[in-house]
């Protein structure tokens, strides 16, 4: 008999295909097209295996201490139904409204895609984050993260209130929008490129000064406007900062 859903519960043990590292570890398998609810509180951590997707309805808070996510998706609707940190190895992670969204540890590639505005804890690792979606992603200060991004949704950033990307390779992607909340210094502080069809936003009464060295006002480590994206300025917004499509300033 096929067995859909199962769970299993590893206890001093290390499973062959997992990377977590905990001796305590609730692996959850979800196969094909499945889909599950899992609306008990984990303690210690867990691991999601399978193509198919599991809904994390528990409120786990820090009892849930790493959700590791192999393959297929996750989705929660409520700030701590996931847990405390999620370790990408594969599979993506969905909100279906507004929560926020916990430390990210980028072991692979994978997307996040925001169902309503939330806050995005922390972010590490060496593989691509990808941040979709309707919702508005707000980050904590990532800007000692060496992790790429790329927008296709909506992220704002204002350094004043500590909302800065990674210092690393920040695309906007056709869609995407990222909106400047205030104009403190190094809220971009990495490779920024905004490609055809995305937009950058300067909301109203804010000026961004021009491009300097590390010690200046400087928003941007590098931004470049591809041809076919927008700068979008808000009512009273002042731009000093020279641009040449195609080129990173």
């Amino acid at each position: 008999m096929k067995i859909i859903q199962k769970l299993t519960l590893g206890l001093l043990t290390v499973v062959a295909f997992s990377t977590s590292t905990s001796a305590a570890n609730l692996i959850m398998d979800v196969e094909g097209t499945d889909v599950a609810t899992n609306s008990g509180v984990l303690t210690g951590t867990g691991q999601k295996i399978g193509a198919g997707t599991l809904i994390m309805s528990g409120a786990n808070g820090t009892s849930l201490t790493n959700l590791e996510i192999d393959a297929g998706l996750i989705q929660y609707a409520a700030s701590g139904n996931v847990g405390s940190q999620v370790t990408f190895a594969g599979g993506n992670l969905q909100t279906t409204a507004a929560a926020d969204i916990p430390a990210l540890v980028m072991n692979a590639d994978a997307t996040v895609t925001a169902g309503g505005a939330g806050a995005l804890a922390g972010l590490s690792g060496s593989n691509k984050l990808t941040v979709a979606g309707v919702g508005a992603v707000t980050p904590a200060n990532l800007g000692a993260s060496n992790t790429a991004v790329d927008i296709s949704g909506v992220v704002h950033v204002g350094a004043a209130a500590g909302h800065i990307l990674p210092n690393a390779a920040v695309n906007v992607l056709s869609g995407g929008l990222v909106e400047i909340q205030d104009a403190g210094a190094a809220c971009a502080p990495g490779t920024n490129v905004v490609k055809s069809g995305a937009m950058l936003q300067v909301d109203p009464s804010l000026t961004v000064p021009a491009a300097g060295g590390s010690s200046s006002t400087d928003l941007f480590g590098t931004l470049q406007f591809d041809s076919g994206s927008t700068l979008k300025l808000g009512n009273n917004a002042v731009w000093q900062r020279a641009i040449t499509v195609g080129s990173a300033l």
